[in-house]
């Protein structure tokens, strides 16, 4: 007995979502586009379909056939994240050391190495691995 109750439940409820959700979408785009974009009004049934469309098209809802290869019950691994960060963070820390020495700051520009005035500042990319 609890059983049907879940289950007429859950329909119940989506049901609902499939009447509400595409009624506030019929009266937005009729209250909207047709005055802003000269588009033609939409019926419930039209709307109904829309909303159904947009679900396909964006992701709006999780179908059971539809695999995301998201396993949401696993933790994402941060540890090529964590790695990666913690290689840029040495870099820089490398590159600030480099700066703080005397003489430190010079950019090569291919036929000379050109001394960098203080004041201005060095920006380089880290390397992407």
């Amino acid at each position: 007995m609890a059983l049907f109750l879940g289950i007429a439940c859950v329909l119940a409820i989506v049901l609902l979502v499939l009447a509400i959700v595409p009624a506030i979408l019929m009266w937005l785009w009729n209250w909207t586009m047709p005055e802003v974009f000269k588009l033609p009004r939409l019926t419930f049934w039209q709307a109904v379909r829309l909303f159904i469309i947009c679900g396909i098209l964006f992701g709006g809802a999780a179908y059971p056939w539809r695999d995301s290869g998201n396993n949401s019950s696993k933790p994402p691994d941060t540890t090529a994240q964590l790695t990666r960060m913690d290689d840029s963070l040495r870099h820089i820390d490398a590159v600030l050391k480099t700066l703080q020495e005397p003489g430190g700051r010079r950019e090569e520009t291919g036929a000379a190495a050109v001394p960098i005035p203080a004041s201005e500042p060095v920006l380089r990319a880290a390397p992407v691995n």
